[in-house]
């Protein structure tokens, strides 16, 4: 699946991640999936989410009928949780509006879906992590440019106030809007021309060797490892497509996946707390926990709200120091064992 465009919410606990694809969302990682259908609507229609799940063996029509929280009535949503896979499914019915403006109505929709997701966390706090369609964009037919502003916010909010979300994904099957949709993004975050820009328009033959050794890292590592950052980094640096912010949102990732084996037992440790806690031992030396440093602060830039989100005053020499970093602490926690 291709990711469009992605972005960090910085909130109380930690930064959070939100990704834009463009996919099937019934192909999901997530371990909550949000779909939309209008009202008593479950037919596996060509060309429909639903029916992109009843090809993967999910009939949501077998579903409906035993719920494991029912709020049709008042909030129009119901989920069920599907144990052999170990995800829930959330499904939002659309209902027929009356004479409420597409402002009302979009700010219902998500106002529920926001309710029923903060009851969810009251009642297992555990989601970790939700993929839903752009809302709205599909037979509704909202136009990107006033979509993409409502999905940013809600973002935020929910990220903000569900302690145990860590990542949000948005999910699009259509392939001609992918450019728009990247453009608007863009906009909405405020992104100067600076940080979209590829890190590989660089002539720097230092660089250039720092991002082929950092290939080859990556390459080695997922021979007995999982992280799909790391996959999406390969992917980019094949294709030449990395963009500043893209890069330090990855990097944060992967730092995040190759300290949790040392913090297993303790999942709900923000990536500064295990970064502090590796300061405390002995085996770890100073140099390499500010290279973890130097991951981090570059991955919080890309922070939609950071004070200086825009890499306005990045350099090739900060590139340098920070693949560097990245490939060090690689060599350090992935291989030195």
């Amino acid at each position: 699946m291709e990711i469009i465009n992605m972005f960090t919410i910085r909130t109380k606990l930690d930064y959070k991640s939100v990704e834009i694809k463009n996919g099937d969302i019934a192909l999901a990682e997530a371990k909550n999936i949000i779909i939309s259908s209008y009202k008593n609507s479950y037919k596996p229609s060509p060309g429909t989410i639903i029916e992109s799940f009843f090809k993967t063996g999910i009939d949501i029509s077998e579903l409906v009928g035993c719920p494991e929280i029912n709020l049709k009535e008042s909030f129009g949503i119901w989920s069920s949780f599907l144990e052999d896979r170990n995800k829930r499914l959330i499904v939002l019915e659309i209902q027929k509006f009356g004479e409420e403006t597409k402002e009302e109505t979009i700010d219902l929709i998500l106002n529920n879906l926001y309710s029923f997701l903060v009851l969810l966390e009251s009642k297992y706090s555990n989601l970790d992590s939700i993929a839903l369609p752009l809302i709205g964009t599909g037979n509704i037919g909202y136009s990107l440019k006033f979509i993409i502003p409502k999905i940013v916010e809600f973002s935020k909010r929910i990220l903000e106030n569900i302690p145990s979300l860590k990542q949000v994904t948005f999910f699009t099957k259509d392939f001609e809007s992918v450019q728009e949709i990247d453009n608007e993004v863009n906009e909405v975050l405020g992104r100067s021309k600076i940080e979209v820009q590829s890190i590989f328009h660089s002539k720097n033959n230092i660089l250039k060797n720092l991002i082929e050794e950092l290939s080859k890292n990556l390459e080695f590592y997922l021979e007995k490892n999982e992280c799909s950052a790391a996959k999406e980094l390969i992917l980019k640096i094949k294709n030449k497509q990395m963009r500043n912010f893209e890069f330090g949102i990855l990097s944060r990732k992967i730092l995040e996946n190759l300290l949790n084996p040392h913090y297993s037992k303790e999942s709900k440790l923000t990536l500064n707390d295990k970064i502090k806690k590796m300061s405390f031992n002995n085996k770890v030396p100073t140099w390499i926990i500010s290279y973890m440093n130097t991951i981090k602060y570059f991955g919080n830039c890309a922070a939609h709200d950071s004070p200086k989100n825009d890499f306005s005053e990045l350099t090739e020499k900060d590139l340098i120091i920070f693949l560097f970093s990245l490939n060090r602490v690689f060599e350090f926690l992935a291989f030195n064992k």
